[in-house]
């Protein structure tokens, strides 16, 4: 039977946009209904993203088993009801639920649905496939604030909250409406955590911590350079989305280990010279900070399922995208701090050192395929 994969794709996407949607109205909803301040509302944002790392292993292990369209539409709609919690929250408190139930639901949204598109893709295929169809979660949250700002300039807060509510709810209705996945052959057993593979899930969680911390910090730092400032994420996106699409088989042509250290090296180099003095190549040094990370994850996927023999996909990628959702977080936690001490150059130099570490775990990862 042929996976629904482009089904499959909208329905993470979509999923994706509610979450990245708020992340454009949590934070003025929360100041504005319930007084919170701005340090409040970064760390109830935050929740979503440890609530996700924590769920991925367990969500990618129930799809292990067969049950992969039961975990991914089920992701669809605590989504949808913690969207829904996080408008009608009468308290901060409850917020936060439905913040760390939008955070479950998107691990088991994608973590579920990867191991129901690489069934039956052969090995030499699946860092490409893994890089494609990760496109899906990084494309919603790219789409998601956009959305929420459309959403708002048409009709309103209540407009954007129901972009919110909406996305998921057809994300579920797509998923519903697909044929499940065949059962793995033979008995199923009871369902156990897989051993990790770690160095590729290092190499991922430090490329997220450089990637967080540009995320969290480009734009502030370069609000001196007002024309550079406001493309200046456009521009990293735009060298990140380029090679993740064109890029992609490079992981199965040159091999994740090869591809990944030498990418990492050439990050650190452009995440060390953003801060630089004169920059007149500054906006080239973006894209390149962009395009360097952008095949981490198709580099970790393959890895790790070469290490596994692609056996528990769905657990195995499940625990490694945590790495990546934890060095996200610790990129916006700790960044802020580092600035806060020493500048905004210490914490791309910080970001840069993140991103060499990773190219030393991945190049010195010698476990043969189990």
């Amino acid at each position: 039977m042929r996976t629904p994969v482009a089904r499959l794709w909208t329905a993470v996407a979509l999923g994706y946009v509610a979450l990245g949607a708020t992340l454009d109205v949590v934070p003025t909803d929360l100041a504005l209904r319930l007084g919170a301040g701005p340090s409040t509302a970064a760390a109830v944002t935050g929740v979503a993203f440890l609530a996700t790392a924590v769920t991925r292993p367990f969500a990618g292990l129930l799809a292990d088993t067969g049950r992969a369209r039961a975990v991914v539409a089920t992701g669809s709609l605590l989504v949808a009801a913690g969207g829904a919690g996080q408008m009608l929250g009468p308290t901060v408190g409850a917020v936060v639920v439905g913040r760390l139930a939008m955070g479950v639901g998107e691990a088991a949204l994608f973590s579920g649905a990867l191991p129901w598109v690489l069934h039956g893709v052969a090995a030499g295929r699946r860092g490409r496939v893994s890089g494609w169809f990760g496109l899906a979660m990084w494309s919603g949250l790219a789409a998601g604030p956009a959305v929420a700002v459309a959403a708002r300039i048409a009709g309103g807060p209540a407009a954007a909250w129901s972009a919110v509510l909406v996305a998921p709810l057809v994300s579920a209705a797509l998923v519903l409406a697909t044929r499940p996945p065949p059962r793995p052959r033979g008995r199923v057993t009871r369902p156990r955590l897989v051993r990790p593979a770690w160095a590729p899930a290092a190499y991922l969680g430090l490329a997220g911590y450089a990637y967080g911390t540009v995320a969290a910090l480009l734009v502030t730092y370069l609000a001196r350079e007002q024309r550079l400032a406001g493309l200046s994420l456009t521009l990293f996106s735009a060298g990140f989305l380029a090679v993740r699409v064109l890029g992609s088989p490079l992981v199965d042509r040159f091999g994740p280990v090869r591809t990944g250290v030498v990418l990492a090296v050439v990050e650190a180099l452009a995440l060390a010279a953003l801060p630089a003095d004169p920059t007149p190549f500054r906006a080239l040094t973006v894209v390149a900070a962009g395009a360097c990370v952008a095949l981490a994850y198709p580099s970790a996927a393959s890895r790790t399922l070469a290490a596994r023999d692609g056996k528990s996909p769905g657990a195995a990628v499940g625990i490694m995208t945590s790495f990546w959702d934890l060095g996200f977080l610790a990129a916006a936690m700790a960044g802020a701090l580092v600035v806060q001490w020493s500048g905004f150059g210490a914490a791309f130099q910080v970001a840069a050192a993140a991103s060499l570490l990773g190219a030393v775990a991945l190049a010195t990862d010698r476990r043969r395929p189990a």
